[in-house]
């Protein structure tokens, strides 16, 4: 057996992030380095993830791992990455590597003035939701499949003028490499989204991408307790394939507050846009936004804003309303002009840290996945409209979250898909200038049975129900249940079930059986 590891250029960032905890170590008033381990063995019913004539196969993983955890005056550092190893019993042409991990750097470099924020992470993701996947985490024959590495570095410049204002300037480069799964051989399976949707081969239909912003803000201080305002200017660059966008905007946002609840919102601007096959006179412009701001408590919170951008109505919309001391109800809607690559930038620049250090997304509290997508992947620019809520119950025993989503892009320019290595091939009809809604609700809850047993279940829909062309649809169903045994407060072994449904109009669906059992040790 010979083992094709890929290149590790991609994990650059996570070497950057050990560098700096080595540096920094002796200055840090608390830092916990954790190594740990696990090992699983899996069965599954669909090793290839084929439609038909499924093969079933034994895949023993051995996942060795870092967890870092540092605060200090100047810097404070989190890291967690995993590196696992499949192999398969039968096939071992299937065998090969997996990088998991996440990272978030803060340093004040200049104290009061000069500030660092440094982010990774890097995951495995399906360039179509349409096409195959898998029920648990595991190298697969699919060329739907890809590593994903994205980071960012945002130097910050921060300045107080007393009590009347406070300036920013910022500065972020951000780069999304994606490179094929790794395997013991280049054996792949075609993939559904590429031979079924759109054409493409190899890479899984992704390209890396690059965005570089820049910001200067200005806001009011404690001084202005009526009215506060805020100016800013911003530009943005992002580099997508053979796909350039750009934007600069200027934008002046004030709230008048009539008590100490409630407040009126205006905001006001110029955006000029720019970009491969954009229609700038179109989407560029002046906009102007007005709505309502009322926080009756710490823990309940409502903006509504309504407005015209981008040649067309726009509205944005946050709610959080505490139903009880044990649960929240929180909801978010936006709207506006966007990439892939802008996305994943976003996303990435949100995760944050829980109170057991977990890397997190703010808005669901679940687990931080930055480079992933309803949708199928593109270099496209286009207009979304996106509708998130979430209801999160916390007791002693119990942890019940309910997420679910309503997502709308409308293509504005043509997009191209990606062959082997991120060369361009031809743009295809079902990803054009069309409309495609994607439906997401995710249930996940966990339960405590005993002091040392515990549960976790999880049931995830997504589907993408309305696209240009009807093989765009597809349905996606995903569960699981856990048990977890705490051994001792280091050693924890576990046992689950998983299941996958994936179901394409362009074509039959694939499904999917697997058992695991895991044993887990920190060191």
């Amino acid at each position: 057996m010979r083992i094709k590891l890929k290149k590790y250029t991609s994990l650059w960032p996570f070497f950057l992030f050990a560098s700096l905890v080595q540096a920094s170590a002796v200055h840090a008033d608390d830092w916990s380095f954790t190594p740990k381990i696990a090992l699983e063995e899996k069965w599954t019913d669909n090793a290839f993830s084929a439609p038909r004539q499924t093969k079933s196969d034994f895949i023993t993983t051995a996942t060795p791992g870092l967890a870092i955890s540092g605060k200090g005056r100047d810097l404070t550092v989190g890291l967690d990455y995993t590196l696992s190893y499949d192999r398969y019993a039968t096939y071992d042409e299937l065998s090969g590597v997996r990088h998991r991990g996440n990272g978030v750097a803060n340093a004040q470099i200049v104290e009061d003035l000069l500030f660092l924020d440094l982010r990774g992470n890097i995951s495995e993701q399906q360039a179509n939701p349409a096409g195959p996947g898998t029920a648990v985490d595991r190298t697969s024959a699919s060329s739907n499949t890809n590593q994903v590495t994205t980071y960012s570095i945002n130097p910050q410049v921060k300045h107080r003028f007393g009590p009347w204002a406070a300036g920013v300037v910022s500065y972020a480069h951000n780069e999304t490499i994606t490179e094929a799964s790794s395997t013991t051989s280049s054996h792949n399976t075609p993939s559904l989204s590429n031979s079924a949707l759109y054409g493409a081969t190899g890479n899984g239909g992704m390209a890396n991408s690059v965005v570089d912003s820049g910001k200067a803000s200005l806001r009011s201080g404690e001084e202005f307790t009526r009215m506060q305002w805020g100016v800013t200017s911003e530009a943005m660059r992002s580099e997508h394939g053979s796909k350039t966008f750009s934007q600069t905007t200027q934008t002046l946002d004030n709230e008048i507050k009539i008590s100490h609840e409630f407040g009126f919102l205006s905001q006001v601007g110029v955006d000029s846009l720019s970009g491969s096959d954009l229609d700038s006179d179109k989407y560029s412009g002046l906009f102007y936004a007005g709505g309502i701001h009322w926080a009756p408590s710490a823990k309940n919170d409502l903006r509504l804003e309504f407005g015209r951008r981008y040649g067309s109505l726009s509205s944005k919309a946050s709610v959080a309303y505490a139903i009880g001391p044990f649960t929240q109800l929180k909801l978010s809607h936006t709207s506006g002009v966007s990439t892939d690559a802008l996305q994943t930038a976003g996303a990435l620049s949100n995760v944050q840290r829980d109170e057991l250090g977990r890397f997190v997304d703010p808005f669901s509290g679940l687990a931080a996945n930055p480079a992933s997508s309803p949708f199928a992947s593109t270099n496209a620019v286009y207009k979304q409209r996106k509708t998130e809520m979430v209801l999160i119950h916390r007791r002693e025993r119990d942890t019940l979250t309910l997420l679910t989503s309503l997502n709308t892009r409308d293509g504005i320019t043509a997009p191209s898909t990606f062959g082997a290595a991120g060369t361009t091939v031809l743009p295809v009809a079902n990803m054009g200038q069309g409309s495609t809604t994607a439906m997401t609700s995710t249930v996940a809850w966990t339960h405590q049975l005993t002091p040392i047993v515990s549960s976790t279940a999880t049931l995830s829909q997504s589907d993408i129900i309305s696209a240009p062309v009807e093989s765009g649809k597809s349905q996606r169903l995903n569960a699981s249940l856990d048990l977890t045994y705490q051994m001792n407060p280091t050693l924890a072994s576990s046992v689950g079930y998983h299941y996958m449904d994936v179901q394409p109009n362009s074509s039959s669906g694939v499904t999917e059986n697997v058992v695991v059992i895991g044993l887990r040790k920190k060191f």
